[in-house]
């Protein structure tokens, strides 16, 4: 019998402080990226932006709460600073239109 659960996802490996230094990024970007944030300006409306680090406990636990996945996410994102300084485009638009599509084939 298969397990129902993938320990890459699901076990909890590494506290923030550990990430950031494995992913060499200041421990308050990886907060941001596993807990989110809300940005408040005066005279501003708020800006939210939601966790974009898999993580398998809530934010304010102390101990590990990035998974192995999470930790590649990371690495991913760490990055993305450097390919960005390279040159490489943003792909603010990754999937190409279905019309181009349609033509290409």
């Amino acid at each position: 019998m298969v397990s129902q659960t993938d320990s890459r996802f699901d076990t909890p490996l590494y506290t923030l402080a550990e990430a950031a230094r494995a992913l060499d990024v200041s421990p308050s970007t990886l907060a941001t990226w596993a807990k989110g944030y809300v940005r408040r300006r005066p005279g501003k409306a708020a800006v939210t932006g939601m966790p974009i680090l898999t993580t398998v406990a809530e934010p304010s636990h102390r101990g590990p709460i990035i998974p192995f996945v999470g930790l590649a996410e990371g690495m991913v994102l760490a990055a993305v600073p450097a390919v960005r300084a390279a040159g490489v485009p943003a792909l603010t638009h990754p999937k190409p239109p279905r019309r181009r599509l349609r033509c290409l084939m």
